[in-house]
């Protein structure tokens, strides 16, 4: 994947963007995969990665989620340098191929567990769940192991997962706007 010198240029003076790749580099070993990468995506957006195996989509996805390391360049995302953000703390989820369900858990604990790992309140965590599984049309599965499902009913219960953490992000992210707004009302 590489980007022209005139693409890289606009890059790195945007500052609007949800999510800002400037003149990514990683290589494995003395191999180069991301060559100079710069992208921006706007709110709203929606963004395929295309190309032929090895071509560094997958390094490209790992890296915004912290899970490889730049070589060089950097990662934003609303307005925050992302790869100076540790990978549990960045408002970013990915659901991979294998779904990452826990075998000896059900299909609730298993999407309770991010949300427990949040220390969310245990009182809000069933209704949580609970609408998350209707959301993906798996509410009839909730006691079920992962083992019993099928590889689509497997990717939704991640999906509904990666949702609710999502959601919890967002809500984080929100806050310091949230309680500016409440202390202006209170004035």
């Amino acid at each position: 994947m590489t980007s022209t010198r005139a693409e890289n240029a606009v890059a790195s003076v945007r500052t609007d963007s949800l999510l800002s790749i400037r003149e990514v580099v990683k290589s494995f070993g003395s191999r180069p995969v991301l060559r100079n990468i710069s992208l921006e995506v706007d709110s709203g957006e929606f963004l395929t990665i295309l190309g032929e195996s090895g071509s560094g989509k997958t390094t490209l996805l790992r890296l915004i989620a912290g899970f490889e390391q730049l070589d060089g360049g950097e990662i934003w995302i609303g307005g925050d340098r992302l790869d100076q953000i540790p990978p549990h703390r960045r408002p970013v989820n990915t659901v991979f191929q294998s779904y990452a369900l826990f075998p000896h858990l059900s299909v609730f604990d298993n999407i309770a567990y991010g949300l427990r790992a949040k220390n969310i309140a245990q009182a809000e965590i069933p209704n949580r769940v609970a609408q998350a599984l209707a959301m993906v049309k798996m509410s009839e599965f909730s006691k079920s192991p992962p083992a019993r499902l099928s590889g689509g009913q497997q990717q939704r219960i991640a999906l509904a997962r990666e949702f609710l953490l999502g959601v919890e992000q967002f809500k984080a992210r929100l806050q310091p706007f949230l309680v500016r707004s409440d202390s202006i009302l209170h004035r």
